[in-house]
């Protein structure tokens, strides 16, 4: 859907920008140009930034952020330290 119409920006390239950092309506516009034109979009802009925020919330509790952002999975990390790792404190 067109957000944008004096940049011409719609709402999958504003979800691109979510997905590469950016974290307000303004950070938006400076990737994009989305809502530094009349203004008249940064309602909607707001809006989509809010539902796709959400979205990468539900994924991360999930644990399927890092997939979604084209990125592998990190691996859990150890309960334990492993002992190889441990140094002893004895002189």
């Amino acid at each position: 859907m067109w957000v944008c119409h004096c940049h011409g920006v719609n709402d999958d390239e504003i979800g691109a920008e979510i997905d590469a950092g950016a974290r307000t309506v303004d950070e938006i516009g400076a990737r994009c140009g989305a809502g530094t034109g009349c203004g008249g979009c940064r309602p909607v802009v707001e809006a989509v930034l809010a539902t796709h925020l959400a979205h990468h919330d539900e994924l991360s509790r999930d644990g399927r952020l890092a997939e979604h952002l084209g990125h592998e999975p990190s691996a859990p990390a150890p309960a334990t330290p492993d002992p190889s790792f441990v140094r002893s404190r004895r002189a």
